[in-house]
């Protein structure tokens, strides 16, 4: 079991390395973003608003939940069990990856998070994102 956990581990980290993330936020004014992220508070706030007669990716952000606790990959063993054995590994992955990107704990619920996931080679080598002005 253990080097089944392992392999699902190893698997699922493997699925999320193929994808970028960029996290955005609607508190552009929050005091503790500016000293929890920004670099001496030397940052910019730049606005972002999806083209949509271009249908640009950035219509893709979602927002990112805020629950008592981090999720788990399984609610049970039996259902660790099953989805390991018997489940289609990407299938599995890609439910797995809802829930971890787009999950995060209350006492980040300042942030008003949005994200916006990509596969990594939809956009070239995914260092810069065309952006439609």
């Amino acid at each position: 079991m253990r080097d089944r956990q392992a392999f699902v581990e190893e698997d699922t980290n493997d699925y999320m390395d193929a994808y970028r993330i960029l996290c955005g936020t609607t508190n552009n004014a929050s005091e503790r973003m500016w000293k929890d992220y920004a670099q001496e508070r030397e940052d910019v706030v730049l606005r972002i608003e999806p083209n949509l007669a271009k249908s640009s990716k950035l219509d893709l952000f979602r927002p990112v939940l805020y629950d008592a606790s981090r999720p788990s990959l399984y609610d049970a063993t039996m259902d660790f069990l099953q989805g390991s054995l018997f489940e289609d590994p990407a299938a599995r992955s890609s439910a797995i990856l809802e829930t971890i990107i787009y999950t995060k704990t209350l006492p980040y619920k300042f942030e008003k998070e949005y994200r916006l996931v990509i596969p990594a080679g939809d956009e070239g080598d995914c260092e810069t994102l065309p952006y439609h002005q």
